[in-house]
């Protein structure tokens, strides 16, 4: 009843957040029996509140073209780290907290804590995020894109994004279309699905991908200069 009473309070302001609070509370349970301190979870058998579709929206090569350029209404950390986005497909967290630690001549390098699925992730340096990295704040510790001097990563808000809207005149979109968008474009133009996986840092759960373990720095290096060509 407990756990009900949180998650539909919850579902009053945002609906979605309410299927992932109940999935997070169910792992950790079923964490506390796996470990014996407790016999049975008591969030077995309590539907999501919620229905969730997939997204299937993806931005066209004008719109991603349009809301790159227009970034540069934002604040200089937010714009750059809009267009890191854009330019690499990496995940909102992921570029909003990258840090200097993190940025190599070659590449950027992400360690496994802090990825989606516990992998590293290995993305190769363009002469055009050359370039836009170069523009960020160099005396900013730890932090790549901030306004507190380093101290504090940005936060690419929902008000960030609504700003964005207003700057482009596109709704109906959000950060994570973005790779979605890489995807889709690139495989248009014959990038291979393999490339594009690992780009994206997907896991590969087939034996093959088990077994080979590259990073395809050289193959992601020409899928990403493909993507600022299109």
């Amino acid at each position: 009843v407990d756990i009900i009473r949180v998650v539909d309070r919850i579902d009053k302001r945002a609906p979605i957040l309410a299927n992932r609070a109940l999935q997070y509370i169910s792992k950790f349970l079923n964490w506390c029996v796996g470990r014996g301190y407790i016999e049975h979870s008591p969030a077995h058998g309590i539907p999501k509140p919620q229905k969730e579709r997939s997204r299937t929206h993806v931005p066209t090569l004008e719109d991603m073209h349009t809301i790159y350029i227009n970034s540069d209404g934002l604040l200089l950390p937010q714009s750059l780290a809009i267009k890191l986005l854009i330019l690499t497909g990496l995940r909102k967290s992921e570029v909003a907290n990258l840090k200097w630690s993190e940025v190599f001549k070659d590449r950027i390098e992400i360690e496994a804590d802090r990825s989606k699925n516990n992998r590293k992730i290995m993305v190769p340096i363009t002469s055009e995020i050359q370039a836009l990295l170069a523009m960020c704040d160099q005396d900013n510790d730890p932090y790549v894109f901030s306004t507190t001097k380093g101290q504090k990563p940005i936060s690419l808000s929902s008000k960030v994004k609504n700003k964005l809207d207003i700057l482009t005149n596109i709704s109906g979109w959000r950060y994570h279309d973005f790779r979605r968008a890489i995807a889709t474009h690139l495989q248009d133009v014959g990038i291979n699905h393999y490339t594009i996986q690992r780009l994206l840092n997907h896991t590969d759960k087939s034996v093959t991908g088990i077994y080979a373990r590259s990073e395809l720095l050289d193959d992601k290096l020409r899928a990403l200069s493909t993507w600022e060509n299109l």
